[in-house]
């Protein structure tokens, strides 16, 4: 499948869908003028507006400039934006790329030294129309290339402080050196989504990734290190992570089970975070998901003594048509709200859980075409709604 970023929205190409696949109706979202559930649950603002910034793909908080303290990253297709503090004030910093020139678009935060100024990378969903690149904090460029795998997960896997980056290209699954070049590639036929993550509980982080055996109805889920052995292998019944195949995952943390690695992934019409030890931690109604879609999720904290609710923004690439939904940790829908693709205002994936100063919660920050929208809680939120 190809994303294409294409002014205000975007152009979405259908993977083909199997004929065995479940069939999977619209859901009536798509019709709400709004969020079609949890309208009075939670409300929303925007946080940040600026068309410069382009579709925002991440969002990032730490400690991710020169400067002492949390801050806010965005990274938009052709721009980034470094919010200091509570009044929003920010810097812009405009990407270093050749507006003539075709790249990879879809751009995340990374401190790829530890040195606590944050890089940004630009890769893919899945197949590139560009070089993959990276950006220094000023947004000029450090490397860029074509031989990368077209999409990257970050982590560091050998203990040196810095992150190295792994993917899936072609038929293989390949490691990439921090400086852009390929460390290793081994062919694994049928690999899933490519990401990293601390599976054996040592510190550093492994390559993992699922590889489906529809004649067993297995899935086999699998960790490299960073000379590409194989340190961790444990076969799932299939159904146990999507119900079909795996070929979307993304990792996501679950404070209420401590530092072990769980991961987020579309079912057919739900949505399921699960540890890797098989064991399924929520599993929330999600209308209209198919197991083809991708996601993004992240915990958010209600705070002191309470349980977490999981945001987490779905691409349907069979709707065209991007989900923002909130579960609580029985895997209820609390709130769920749908975009077109190519609509303006379509909700992009830059997703992230803030506290903000003075506050004992977090809120959530969802990325959309120039904006960040702030998402909270009803009876907590001191802003009304835009």
């Amino acid at each position: 499948m190809l994303l294409l970023l294409a002014g205000g929205g975007f152009v979405a190409y259908k993977q083909a869908i199997e004929p065995n696949l479940p069939v999977i109706s619209p859901p009536p979202s798509l019709e709400a003028e709004g969020p079609s559930t949890g309208e009075d649950l939670f409300v929303h603002a925007i946080f940040l507006q600026d068309r410069r910034l382009g579709g925002v793909s991440d969002i990032a908080v730490g400690d991710l400039d020169h400067r002492a303290g949390t801050e806010v990253v965005v990274a938009g297709v052709h721009g980034a934006a470094v919010i200091e503090d509570e009044r929003r004030k920010y810097a812009l910093i405009p990407y270093a790329l050749d507006p003539d020139r075709d790249y990879a678009r879809l751009v995340e935060v990374v401190d790829v030294d530890g040195d606590g100024e944050c890089e940004f990378l630009a890769n893919e969903l899945h197949d590139a129309g560009g070089p993959v690149v990276l950006m220094d904090h000023t947004g000029q460029v450090i490397w860029e290339s074509g031989d990368v795998p077209p999409s990257l997960s970050a982590g560091d896997v050998d203990g040196d402080g810095e992150l190295e980056f792994a993917g899936r290209i072609d038929q293989s699954v390949a490691l990439v050196e921090t400086d852009g070049t390929v460390v290793w590639r081994r062919e694994i036929p049928h690999a899933g989504s490519v990401a990293m993550a601390d599976v054996d509980g040592d510190g550093l982080a492994e390559i993992i990734y699922f590889v489906v055996k529809p004649e067993e109805a297995q899935v086999v889920v699998t960790g490299r290190d960073d000379s590409g052995e194989v340190v961790y292998e444990a076969t799932r019944k299939q159904h146990w992570a999507t119900g079909g195949f795996a070929d979307s995952f993304t990792v996501c943390p679950w404070p209420e089970h401590g530092e072990a690695a769980h991961i987020l992934t579309p079912a057919s019409r739900h949505l399921v975070l699960a540890n890797l030890e098989g064991g399924t931690v929520i599993r929330g109604s999600a209308p209209g998901t198919n197991i083809v879609d991708y996601v993004w999720g992240t915990p958010v904290s209600r705070g002191p003594g309470t349980e977490p609710y999981l945001a987490s923004l779905t691409y349907s690439m069979k709707f065209e048509a991007s989900f923002l939904r909130l579960h609580d940790a029985e895997g209820s829908l609390l709130f769920e709200r749908a975009t077109s693709l190519n609509d303006d205002d379509a909700l992009w994936p830059g997703l992230a859980a803030w506290q903000p100063p003075g506050e004992d919660h977090e809120v959530l920050l969802v990325g959309g075409n120039g904006k960040v929208w702030r998402y909270e809680m009803a009876n907590s939120a001191p802003t009304s709604t835009q």
